[in-house]
């Protein structure tokens, strides 16, 4: 949880434009909202939001690609 959290931290201005194309309006606005608040926010968001593990870790997959293992 915390890999993933400081990844999206960390690629943001990467990954932001594929998070908006599978994640809805909704789930992303919140997703700005916790990450504006930092690191311990956005972990709670993901212990919040467990459906959506899969779609962010398939961005950052496809994303990040060689840089990271998830």
């Amino acid at each position: 949880m915390q890999t993933v959290a400081s990844l999206l931290l960390q690629y943001w201005s990467s990954l932001q434009p594929s998070l908006e194309k599978v994640l809805s309006s909704s789930e992303m606005q919140s997703l700005l909202v916790a990450k504006s608040q930092g690191l311990n926010s956005l972990i709670q968001w993901l212990i919040t939001h467990p459906s959506l593990w899969n779609e962010i870790a398939y961005v950052i997959k496809i994303i990040l690609g060689q840089y990271v293992a998830l």
